[in-house]
């Protein structure tokens, strides 16, 4: 055996024996089984197929949402286009009451001017015609506003416009009967049409 001589930090000199290694073995190889080996191979297989799985129900489940969203947003995107073009349907509809509504009033002056004896009976025929238009304007105005999404001004409108509405005619709006007096005046007899009205019309209204 050889013995080496070492000599340490504080000067004592002594002999230290080499250090012994154990001889080196082959490790013994980890049989497995062709059983085994099918069996791990399948494992791997599940999870892989389990993991794909989640990955294909989480991706279907992203397009449907997305679906949905894109749905949802061109249903609103349609529904704003009608409201809009509801909105300028009602505009020029409201437009044509108004002008029919003016010609009723330059009717009423006319009337008047042409029949002045008769001021009773104009003034009934005009309320009659200007009671009918005001009703089919509320009525387009109230249809707009339950049935469309309509800018807030416009809205505002509609509301003012109903308040006056009923504070001046009521919250009934019956047509007039023509023929009911409203006067204790006499109803005069032999009454010609006014200008500008079909006679079959007046004697309608006469009736």
């Amino acid at each position: 055996m050889n013995v080496r001589t070492v000599t340490r930090s504080h000067g004592v000199v002594g002999t230290a024996s080499p250090v012994q290694l154990k001889p080196w073995t082959k490790p013994k190889p980890v049989l497995v089984t062709v059983v085994e080996q099918k069996k791990l191979v399948k494992e791997l297989q599940d999870k892989d197929r389990e993991r794909g799985e989640k990955l294909l129900d989480i991706e279907l489940k992203f397009k449907d949402v997305k679906s949905n969203a894109d749905g949802l947003i061109h249903e609103l995107h349609s529904l704003k286009q009608k409201a809009n073009e509801g909105t300028e349907m009602m505009k020029v509809m409201v437009d044509r009451f108004d002008e029919a509504h003016a010609k009723i009033k330059t009717l009423e002056e006319s009337l008047k001017e042409k029949e002045a004896d008769n001021s009773v009976l104009v003034a009934r025929i005009v309320d009659t015609y200007e009671r009918a238009a005001l009703k089919a304007r509320y009525d387009l105005l109230k249809e707009y506003k339950q049935g469309l999404f309509i800018d807030a001004n416009v809205k505002e409108e509609i509301e003012l416009y109903e308040d006056s509405l009923i504070e001046a005619r009521g919250s009934s709006f019956a047509p007039v009967d023509v023929a009911a007096p409203t006067s204790n005046e006499p109803e005069p007899t032999d009454v010609k049409p006014p200008n500008n009205v079909d006679p079959s019309e007046y004697r309608e209204t006469r009736q």
